[in-house]
């Protein structure tokens, strides 16, 4: 599945997508998130940098983690869904360039600059 393209129906759909209040009660499988979370964070990037950071919610303990910093109505649409997607920024992401980009450091462009984050 990984490598092949989605076509215009499939682009059509991610454009036209919507938030959803309604799940199935089929469960996500770990290889399908991991798919997921390889396809995303594929794309061309500067300097190798991934600034994103990502966490599923699956079970009944990390939901209730993350129902402490929902609103309250839309606590039980979280936990109805199989799964929840949490995706942050991180803003120390510049700090694991010598990892990522080893050819030179550039974090000098980012240290103190947080314009440039």
């Amino acid at each position: 599945m990984v490598g092949e393209r989605i076509g215009q129906r499939g682009f059509d759909r991610l454009r036209d997508a919507r938030s959803h209040y309604a799940w199935t009660e089929k469960p996500v499988s770990e290889e399908i998130l991991r798919e997921v979370y390889e396809i995303t964070i594929a794309g061309p990037t500067s300097m190798n940098t991934c600034p994103a950071r990502f966490v599923f919610a699956t079970s009944a303990e990390g939901k209730d983690r993350l129902a402490k910093s929902l609103k309250a109505k839309n606590i039980d649409r979280m936990r109805a869904a199989p799964v929840t997607a949490i995706i942050a920024h991180d803003l120390e992401f510049w700090r694991e360039l010598p990892f990522s980009f080893p050819h030179e450091d550039r974090r000098p462009h980012f240290e103190g600059k947080p314009d440039h984050v």
